[in-house]
């Protein structure tokens, strides 16, 4: 998925202009790769393993590991994964996994200078399994997940990125979380078998956590104003029904923004004044598939909605001024020319310009286990990476 630099999490790349108008094909000129402005690195898993850089027209290939045993046996295996690009993208953070004659997994997190020197291990374990990073907005700590827990859950870690000791702040059936825009707390949404807890993590030995007395309704991953001074949650209202709602920073409720049925996912934009969603629009349906709608801030009251009612996953670009999303397609093998077998599952990409409220088609793919894996949790996955370029002009599926 891009970053400053970029990243992606599947072994394949495609790099896509975010303009292009419906029925125009990508140009395959040999010479793009020559002519077009680059815009920072993408960072990808290669199939053998190993952790790559490369630029958008597929120049420039660094490898940022090169001793991957992959696939190897039962007796030696190492490759690596999770891939996070820190906020100023001078370092990639990223996940190790490895065994040695036959023995217990190790699993380290790592983070590594942009051309693969300097590397820090800052954390290793052979009991738990990390698989998510999420650098703090300073770029002083990372954050990361874990599962393989004794309680079977996932757990919350926090650890110097210049290496130290490594914190646990919670654990939870699931977990998903956001860092406050001054790295000193994170904001919680934690769930058990009572339920869904929404806290304040406190970075500070000293400063005890915060439950807020608020009751979640079924969401993800909360958001933060970038000005610190409002958070985003979907709570249960005093009737029973559920809101989308804007609060204090400290978990006071401050309005509604809109009313919702069933499970919602959510995303605040860079630039804190638009909230994008969707909602299942159904009681009792867990899978969150629906319109997209977005919310103007400064005039709540009018909600825009797309025409497609089954959008599964979307990323604010980085400007905040556009929304790529995807909704599911089945292709007949039968249109390509190729006789027989059944629809082949694909995702039709489109990118949403909020500035002039007209939605584009821009094509349909296959996309592989590794990517699909992502969009489900795609409003957790947007805050450690993106699929948009730096400067909002390409997409990278």
């Amino acid at each position: 998925m891009l970053k400053k630099s970029s990243l992606i999490f599947p072994l394949l790349a495609l790099v896509l202009s975010a303009c292009i108008p419906d029925g125009i094909q990508v140009p395959e000129s040999s010479l793009l790769r020559y002519l077009e402005r680059k815009s920072g690195l993408i960072a990808f898993m290669g199939a053998d393993g190993n952790i790559y850089t490369i630029d958008q027209a597929g120049n420039n290939i660094h490898a940022i590991t090169d001793d991957a045993i992959f696939p190897g046996g039962p007796e030696e295996l190492r490759y690596y994964q999770f891939i996070s690009w820190s906020p100023d993208s001078d370092q990639l953070g990223y996940v190790s996994i490895s065994t040695e004659g036959g023995q217990n997994y190790d699993v380290s997190v790592i983070a590594a200078e942009r051309e693969g020197e300097g590397r820090s291990r800052l954390y290793t374990s052979s009991e738990l399994r990390p698989f998510y990073l999420y650098w703090s907005p300073d770029g002083n700590k990372i954050s990361f997940l874990s599962g393989g827990g004794p309680q079977g859950g996932l757990s919350l870690h926090v650890v110097p990125s210049e290496g130290g000791e490594a914190r646990q702040l919670d654990e939870g059936s699931r977990l998903y979380y956001v860092w406050s825009p001054l790295s000193q707390e994170l904001l919680a949404n934690v769930f058990s078998e009572a339920g869904s807890e929404l806290k304040f993590l406190q970075l500070g030995r000293d400063e005890p956590d915060a439950s807020l007395s608020l009751e979640a309704s079924p969401f993800q991953a909360p958001a933060w104003s970038p000005d610190l001074q409002k958070v985003y949650l979907a709570v249960t209202d005093p009737d029973g029904g559920s809101s989308l709602v804007e609060a204090s920073q400290s978990g006071v409720p401050i309005r509604s923004l809109a009313r919702i049925v069933g499970p919602i996912i959510f995303s605040l934009n860079s630039a804190g004044d638009r909230i994008a969603f969707v909602t299942s629009d159904t009681p009792g349906i867990n899978a969150v598939v629906g319109h997209l709608r977005v919310i103007d801030l400064d005039t709540p009251e009018e909600i825009l909605e797309t025409e497609e009612d089954q959008v599964i996953a979307f990323f604010w670009s980085p400007d905040g001024s556009k929304l790529a999303y995807f909704t599911p397609n089945l292709i007949d093998p039968g249109a390509d020319g190729v006789p027989g077998g059944n629809p082949v599952r694909a995702l039709d990409l489109r990118i949403l310009d909020l500035e002039t409220e007209v939605s584009t088609f821009i094509t349909s793919f296959r996309p592989t286990d590794e990517f699909l894996s992502i969009l489900p949790h795609f409003d957790q996955y947007g805050r450690s990476a993106t699929i948009w370029s730096p400067d909002n002009r390409y997409l990278v599926i």
